[in-house]
């Protein structure tokens, strides 16, 4: 930190002495031109020289009517007689004979203004009123004079609209040494516009890269606005742009760049005053545009505005600066705040020494005796050199806040960079982890596959159990039913007994065929009848072998899943074995109906009651495929029936699917 604050103050002091001697080398020039300027001006200033007169109220601007007049009294400047005064009033001045040789005449500070000479009117600027936004001290121009002029009175008309009378300026010479003039007084305020100018527009640019930090907007405003009370001023001005409004509202510059520079030093301190300070620059920015307003429409209330209203805050709110920089460099021992500090201090020794200049004894004339341009153009630039220096100071401000953002962003890449290289390690020490763990899980899947395996090939065995247990379970008791009763009718009936015999044949050939059909079945193949043509001609045949009574009611059915003819065909014949084997039941109902989401079977038999035993094997694997078909299953005993058997398959799900 000792490094950078000492890198800091080294910079700052050679810009500084850059920037002196920079503006010695211009002084020096100055002082060479003027020395050359001195040798052959020779202009007369006339307002200094006696016998001036006055006439109050207007005159035909003729020759013989002025001449005959004899309303004039003597003027002199300053006189209380035209304070507050509105309408015209006359000026006239005997133009000395030893300035005959002399053709030009300079005049400055008028608002509404006409020069008349003996030869004629030579000079006349808005004496219509057109233009009413004007800074009557700095408008000048220049009028031809002629010889025979000189001996003669030279007649100044002028209106006034209240206010403050304008004396006026008069200078008797040549153009190009008024113009010489000018711009050796106004060079330096051209120069402090555009290092302001510059110092803004750098702002800006450092503004719009960090939008976050607004300290940089606030700096460009306060240079911008310094920038423009430095060059307004300039009477040369009036030579590259003549703007009077543009002058006349040089007054809000003031407001706007109190509230800049307030703005400023919102970011600088710290704590509570942070907040004082944010809200005294919108403040003062919202009393910016009030006084524009008021410069557009009210020009007596924009003049109390700015030299009454902002004067009288003008010590308060030097006094506040103060006391905010002062406790907040108490509550933290910043740079920033000292470096404002300095600014502060070496404009108020600037500014105090101006005062004693002006009003009290001259001090750059005793310094610079032997130059005297040179002690005449550091009065001009005197107020300059005090702004220019307090911009020095809030710019070290900006440079130690753009050094001290540098430094974090150095910071945040070191970092950056470490934190980016310990995710690399992180991430090969994942990568090593995952390839581990990736192998672990191959293995892991490859037991998991034999695994799956043997159950599958469990499960193909219970299935194979359960379709030989459908078929053949049903076929085999009918077929010993019929052997029994063919032993029986075999000696008294032979022909009844050869009946049975030949239907327990048909038995056994459709259990053989329906054992081949479940080999079909078991292959995923899928059966070639039609459901409800097969579940009629299973309760027929049942019926035949059996001389059981079934009455069935099948509704129409839509497309189903293979899967669901299955599981319904194999639960009709699985309660028909079941009703006649364990319950002896000799008369079915069966009643396949087809519902909005549901399909449902019921077989009811008249045998034994259901007493809610456990399930065999055969209902076990008949509750297992229901519920593969997402369906369920339920037996139970009615009060008409012995036992009911109800199971129901989803609808919806199905339609949906197809």
């Amino acid at each position: 930190m000792t490094r950078t604050r000492n890198r800091i103050y080294t910079i700052s002091l050679a810009s500084l002495s850059l920037l002196l001697f920079a503006i010695l080398c211009l002084l020096m020039t100055w002082n060479k031109l003027g020395d050359e300027y001195a040798g052959t001006d020779e202009s007369h200033l006339l307002h200094q020289m006696g016998g001036w007169q006055i006439h109050v109220g207007d005159l035909e601007p003729s020759a013989s009517v002025l001449a005959s007049s004899e309303d004039w009294a003597a003027f002199r400047g300053g006189d209380s007689m035209l304070d507050g005064y509105q309408g015209y009033y006359w000026l006239r001045f005997r133009l000395p004979e030893q300035l005959r040789d002399e053709p030009n005449l300079y005049v400055q500070g008028f608002k509404h203004v006409e020069l008349y000479a003996w030869s004629g009117q030579i000079y006349g600027y808005n004496m219509d009123r057109g233009i009413s936004l004007i800074t009557k001290e700095l408008r000048w121009g220049i009028a031809d004079l002629k010889p025979e002029d000189y001996g003669h009175y030279l007649y100044t008309r002028v209106y006034q609209a209240g206010g403050t009378p304008a004396d006026g300026f008069y200078r008797v010479g040549r153009t190009e040494s008024f113009l010489t003039q000018m711009l050796l007084n106004d060079s330096f305020r051209f120069m402090s516009c555009i290092v302001g100018l510059v110092a803004g527009m750098m702002a800006f640019v450092l503004y719009a890269l960090n939008r976050k930090d607004p300290i940089y907007l606030h700096f460009a405003l306060f240079t911008v606005c310094a920038a423009y009370g430095s060059i307004i001023r300039a009477a040369s001005l009036q030579l590259f742009a003549d703007i009077p409004p543009l002058v006349y509202i040089q007054n809000a510059a003031l407001p706007a760049g109190t509230g800049a520079l307030l703005g400023f030093l919102g970011e600088t301190v710290a704590g509570g005053w942070r907040t004082w300070f944010r809200r005294l620059s919108a403040a003062y920015y919202g009393f910016t545009v009030i006084v524009i307003a008021a410069a557009f429409t009210d020009d007596g209330l924009y003049h109390r505005l700015v030299e009454q209203l902002f004067a009288l805050t003008a010590v308060p709110l030097v006094l506040f600066i103060l006391l905010g920089l002062v406790r907040s460099g108490l509550q933290e021992n910043r740079l920033e705040t000292r470096l404002v500090m300095t600014g502060i201090w070496l404009l108020g020794i600037f500014m105090a020494v101006h005062d004693i200049e002006l009003n009290y004894y001259s001090i750059t004339s005793r310094l610079f005796e032997p130059y005297p341009v040179f002690a005449g153009l550091f009065k001009e630039a005197f107020v300059q050199l005090a702004v220019l220096g307090f911009v020095l100071c809030l710019a070290a401000v900006l440079f130690v806040r753009y050094a001290k953002t540098h430094r974090q962003v150095r910071r945040y890449a070191i970092e950056l960079a470490l934190k980016n290289d310990q995710l690399e390690t992180i991430n090969a020490q994942r990568a090593e982890e995952l390839r581990q763990r990736t192998e672990e899980l191959q293995e892991a899947i490859q037991v998991a596959l034999d695994t799956v395996e043997e159950i599958v090939a469990l499960e193909e065995r219970n299935r194979i159990a359960d379709e030989m247990h459908d078929t053949v379970g049903h076929t085999l008791p009918a077929t010993i039913m019929q052997m029994e009763v063919t032993k029986k009718l075999f000696h008294t009936d032979r022909d009844a007994a050869m009946q049975r015999l030949a239907a327990a044949q048909d038995l056994v050939r459709s259990g053989l065929d329906q054992v081949r059909s479940s080999v079909r079945l078991m292959k995923d193949e899928a059966p070639a009848h039609d459901l409800r043509d097969a579940m009629i001609v299973l309760m027929r045949n049942t019926t035949q072998a059996t001389q059981v009574d079934i009455q069935y009611r099948i509704d129409p059915l839509p497309q189903l899943p293979p899967i669901f003819g299955k599981v319904l065909y194999y639960a009709l014949l699985e309660g028909l074995t079941n009703g006649m084997r364990h319950g002896r039941g000799t008369r079915f109902n069966c009643e396949l109906t087809v519902g909005e989401d549901a399909l449902t079977l019921l077989l009811q038999n008249n045998g034994l009651p259901y007493d809610n035993a456990s399930y065999g094997f055969g209902l076990t694997a008949m509750n297992e495929r229901v519920q593969l078909a997402g369906g369920s299953l339920h037996v139970s005993q009615s009060e008409e029936w012995g036992c009911e058997l109800r199971v129901q398959l989803p609808l919806a799900s199905t339609r949906g699917d197809l």
